[in-house]
């Protein structure tokens, strides 16, 4: 794929939906420029008009070696130079999906937060002569113009995906609500997004100050094995296998700070919400994967654990009579619990 190739395939849903540029970015360029001395993340905007940079910040995560100048120059004949190649045809096509969604939708345009996806740059250092995979992710936020797109503001900073990170999602200003992005159907899915509770917060909030599992138990209140039990649960909430992971990725996302009222929103628009549409804490093809599982006799642990929800999902939904847990289900609990009983 060459430069010019992935320049014009990046704005190949663009037509119609771009505003015209006067080449006035100034006040906007101000308050970024002040925002990026804040922030660690580096910052970028993207003049979709003239299809260039016309901002990059001074930081290292994104320009991968080279200078601001370079970058500005560049545009976007610079994504070839920094993407790793594997990843460089993700990068243009999730561009071009992004694109595409944005041409198609009017009404819920004020609604949309940032477009989140994680891709690796290559990392350029004076010691080495071979560039460096970094994995990084991208919070992308669509500025519109006189009901036109003008800009994409672009935040970058270091993630600890895996080679194959989770898909591309859409979050929206709710906080509540999210779209998975599906690269077999190329389109933007609702799933779930189950806030995290006053506790898991504040654990991550204590990891986040580099305190141990046993520090954090302690000032909690609470025992170090229910610690872990606690932290299994927000691992499987989160889909993540360590603590590094689970506060990057809450903070990544801008979990970790959601107040009581983003909760208390949750819990209302649960109740309120019809099984479709992109309000709803679970999809309906994930109720009905659950609902098959706890139908073929698993416990509501292993059927979370392989729909990668949490179990007070599960629970919350037969409470609320949109999952069934089996008769026959809860007729082996009780005999597993009472041959317990017997054996002691």
């Amino acid at each position: 794929m060459n430069s010019k190739s992935i320049t014009s395939r990046f704005f190949e849903n663009a037509e119609g939906i771009i505003a015209a540029s006067n080449g006035d970015h100034s006040a906007i360029i101000h308050y970024l420029d002040l925002i990026s001395s804040l922030s660690a993340e580096s910052i970028y905007l993207l003049d979709l008009t003239r299809r260039k940079f016309c901002y990059v910040s001074p930081n290292a995560s994104f320009l991968c070696g080279y200078s601001v100048e370079d970058a500005l120059s560049l545009g976007y004949e610079l994504y070839p130079k920094i993407v790793h190649k594997d990843d460089l045809s993700f990068v243009v096509h999730i561009h071009w999906a992004a694109l595409r969604y944005l041409s198609k939708i009017r009404e819920k345009r004020d609604e949309i937060d940032y477009f989140f996806y994680e891709f690796r740059l290559q990392q350029r250092y004076s010691f080495i002569a071979t560039p460096v995979s970094q994995m990084t992710y991208h919070r992308v936020k669509p500025i519109w113009k006189e009901d036109k797109l003008a800009y994409f503001i672009c935040a970058v900073g270091s993630s600890v995906a895996q080679k194959n990170p989770r898909p591309p999602c859409l979050y929206f200003k709710d906080r509540l609500t999210c779209n998975e992005y599906s690269f077999k159907t190329q389109r933007w899915i609702p799933v779930a997004i189950e806030p995290l509770t006053e506790l898991e917060r504040a654990m991550l909030i204590l990891a986040l100050q580099g305190k141990t599992g046993h520090c954090i138990a302690k000032e909690l209140g609470f025992g170090y094995s229910n610690f872990r039990r606690y932290m299994s649960i927000l691992y499987a909430k989160l889909g993540v296998n360590n603590m590094q992971e689970a506060v990057l990725f809450a903070s990544n996302r801008r979990m970790i700070f959601t107040s009581n009222q983003d909760k208390e929103n949750y819990q209302r628009s649960s109740d309120e919400a019809p099984l479709s549409g992109h309000r709803s804490s679970l999809t309906a093809d994930s109720l009905q994967r659950i609902q098959n599982a706890l139908d073929s006799s698993l416990s509501i642990r292993r059927a979370a654990k392989k729909e990668s929800v949490s179990e007070g999902a599960i629970r919350y939904w037969i409470k609320h009579g949109k999952l069934k847990y089996p008769l026959k289900c809860v007729r082996n609990s009780l005999k597993v619990r009472k041959s317990k009983k017997d054996s002691i």
